[in-house]
């Protein structure tokens, strides 16, 4: 169950969204559904969930010598947790 969080998204975009709406994002496996992913994050962070978005982006497909390589489906999931309370991502450092 805990795999299906692959790595969290850091970006300048993502970081706002931490500070202000309490927000964080996650790279998530494409068969995941939102209970999943809330009970996922929930044991692996200890933290309480209170909303979970989202959403499947489809990559670009690349030129390559023999052709285009297909483009492959990305699932990415916006957690929202309960005020006050904070994920830290050492465990995802290498």
């Amino acid at each position: 169950m805990y795999d299906l969080i692959i790595k969290p998204i850091l970006t300048e975009k993502t970081s706002k969204q931490q500070d202000k709406l309490n927000r964080y994002c996650f790279q998530v496996q494409n068969k995941a559904n939102k209970c999943a992913i809330k009970v996922a994050v929930s044991k692996t962070f200890g933290v309480d969930v209170v909303n979970v978005k989202t959403l499947i982006k489809l990559s670009k497909a690349k030129k390559t010598k023999t052709g285009y390589t297909v483009p492959k489906f990305i699932k990415y999931a916006f957690v929202t947790i309960k005020a006050g309370q904070t994920i830290s991502f050492e465990q995802f450092q290498n």
